[in-house]
């Protein structure tokens, strides 16, 4: 599944994504609460990170939580390990 795919399906309905480069971490959706939440894969979000920056696993899960941080301030999203 994938934002296009998602904002197909639930197109009235305001969901949330992280920036676009982590369009490749995106599993699915979940209903949670009444709402329907964007899932990601937390270790291909770091491995995007660690590609795109050069860096090792400890260094992209700190740049990764610092971003989550910043980007899910005001809204929902789903992290899973895999």
């Amino acid at each position: 599944m994938d934002r296009k795919q998602i904002k197909e399906d639930y197109g009235d309905e305001p969901i949330a994504f992280l920036s676009k480069e982590y369009d490749k971490a995106i599993l699915g959706v979940a209903y949670v609460s009444d709402k329907n939440i964007v899932c990601y894969d937390v270790e291909k979000c770091l491995g995007i990170i660690m590609e795109k920056e050069s860096c090792d696993y400890d260094q992209a899960s700190f740049t990764f939580n610092s971003r989550i941080e910043r980007e899910s301030d005001d809204c929902r999203l789903l992290f899973i390990n895999t």
